[in-house]
């Protein structure tokens, strides 16, 4: 009787290991279905004049110099922001779909973008960036460097490539002289 217990403890362990992982699969499955549509929609995003113009009159408009720093990564987000928060107003966003929405209402002079993110990859989002905003200034970041990638992220336009990690100072010397003022760490 006791075996027979052991037994149905058993096949009913084993049901539910197997029940949590078909569970997992069917979640899985629906945020990929979901990071699809939601990459679908930013890069189906029509830009129109208008929202080119307003992005214009924005930054001519911002009384100081604006980042914007978009990368999933919270720890990079608060390095950068760390170096430039004295002598700037820094607005950081942790994937795309943020990010270009911070860029629309402020219009920041400078962008400093991921190359890796969730959803939307960083020369995905440099694309539909210039769409918008043909005079932005944006400077890639990645941990994976390679020529590849700092030839294929100056070929998209961006005006510099940093390397993860970085010192401020190297972070600096990509992004120290931009349209409206020189930045620095003192």
């Amino acid at each position: 009787m006791m075996e027979k217990q052991q037994n149905h403890n058993t096949e009913l362990a084993s049901l539910n290991i197997i029940r949590s992982h078909l569970n997992a699969e069917h979640m899985r499955a629906a945020l990929e279905e979901k990071e699809l549509k939601l990459r679908h929609n930013f890069m189906t995003l029509n830009i129109t004049p208008e929202l080119s113009q307003h992005v214009k009159i924005q930054r001519a408009d911002n009384p100081q110099t604006t980042i914007l720093i978009i990368d999933d990564d919270p720890f990079a987000r608060s390095l950068i922001k760390k170096v430039y928060a004295k002598n700037a107003k820094v607005l950081t966003a942790k994937n795309a779909l943020e990010g270009f929405k911070l860029y629309v209402k402020h219009a920041p002079d400078l962008l400093l973008l991921d190359i890796q993110m969730p959803n939307i990859n960083g020369y995905d989002f440099l694309a539909k960036i210039f769409d918008l905003d043909p005079a932005a200034y944006v400077v890639m970041l990645s941990a994976h460097a390679d020529d590849s990638n700092i030839d294929k992220a100056i070929k998209y336009g961006a005006r510099g490539f940093v390397r993860k990690p970085f010192s401020p100072a190297e972070l600096l010397s990509y992004t120290a002289s931009i349209n409206r003022q020189t930045i620095d760490i003192n």
